[in-house]
């Protein structure tokens, strides 16, 4: 189904659309009622309505749902999925058309349309406890505990560790395809695994946001300000590691570098999956004493060169390895 109709609570109809690559006369419309989002996301809108799944969002699937009165765009959902399993996120209605159930209308259509798909797992990050994330609970959803704004949604409720068990991984570069299994990755509940200090996570939480917001960072996109990262992922292509080499945000833009990996499968010997890196001198990387990636960092040629007590909410401490 990729249109239908609904009545809001003031009896006024609606039409609900989906659409994966909208027409160049309905892109303004959309670009109107999603203006209010910062640059970073504007960015990310103009590569995908410009170049559509042929730019850097390759291999992944972007989805509008829309809602229309009489032809004019009134309220949007996105989703972006891989293989079933997706983030969403740009939920917007346009003001004057709230409080009228037009969220929830927007919500039911996409969820009808992902289980007709057979989607295994949503995820969304919202404000914790806000009135968006009390709808969202009424719809199925779930908080990630450790991680207050994060949900998901699943019939499945074991498919989040299924997703893992994989007995290899091959190394891949990093590209949009691997953003919602990344995201789940990041979510994990696992307290000793520092997830990517180049973009500022340290312990778990949502790369939604973060994803974005470093895009030119992530795909090398800033000639002053390049990064690499590459994901370990399963034969399904779901991302269960993920290894980068990023300018540390705690240094500036200086030539220090940052190297951070940190995975659900076999962490302990991933030397044969990494590819050939120079790493430089002054380079860091964080921890924690309980990770079992320190070993690998030693063969890297990193060594422990200083620790910052009780730096994670839990009390774990922080290790600063440097090259």
């Amino acid at each position: 189904m990729t249109s239908t109709t609904a009545r809001l609570r003031d009896g006024r109809e609606i039409t609900l659309r989906l659409i994966q690559d909208p027409p160049s006369d309905l892109i303004p419309q959309i670009h109107h009622l999603l203006h209010h989002k910062p640059s970073p996301y504007s960015s990310h809108f103009d590569d995908f309505l410009m170049n559509s799944h042929e730019g850097i969002i390759e291999g992944l699937e972007w989805r509008f749902h829309l809602a229309f009165h009489e032809g004019v765009c009134i309220g949007n959902i996105c989703t972006w999925e891989f293989q079933g399993i997706g983030i969403l996120g740009h939920v917007y209605t346009h003001p004057d058309w709230r409080q009228l159930g037009l969220a929830n209308h927007l919500l039911r259509f996409q969820e009808q349309d992902f289980a007709r798909r057979t989607g295994h797992l949503m995820a969304l990050n919202t404000g914790y406890q806000s009135m968006p994330y009390q709808i969202y609970l009424k719809h199925g959803y779930e908080g990630v505990p450790g991680a207050p704004g994060a949900m998901l949604k699943s019939e499945n409720p074991g498919f989040w560790e299924e997703i893992y068990q994989a007995p290899t991984v091959q190394i891949a570069p990093l590209q949009w395809r691997h953003w919602p299994t990344a995201n789940l990755l990041f979510l994990l509940e696992d307290p000793v695994l520092i997830r990517a200090a180049g973009i500022r996570i340290y312990g778990q939480g949502s790369v939604e946001g973060p994803f974005i917001f470093n895009r030119r960072q992530l795909w090398g996109l800033d000639a002053d300000y390049r990064g690499q990262a590459w994901i370990l992922e399963t034969s399904g292509g779901n991302a269960a590691g993920w290894i980068s080499l990023m300018w540390d945000p705690n240094w500036g833009r200086t030539r220090c570098a940052l190297t951070c990996l940190s995975t659900r499968t076999g962490v302990q010997k991933p030397m044969h999956l990494l590819p050939t890196i120079d790493i430089p001198a002054g380079t860091r990387s964080y921890s924690t004493p309980e990770d079992p990636k320190n070993e690998v960092l030693e063969k890297l040629g990193l060594s422990l060169r200083g620790s910052i007590p009780s730096f994670f909410p839990g009390g774990q401490t922080l290790l600063v390895f440097q090259s």
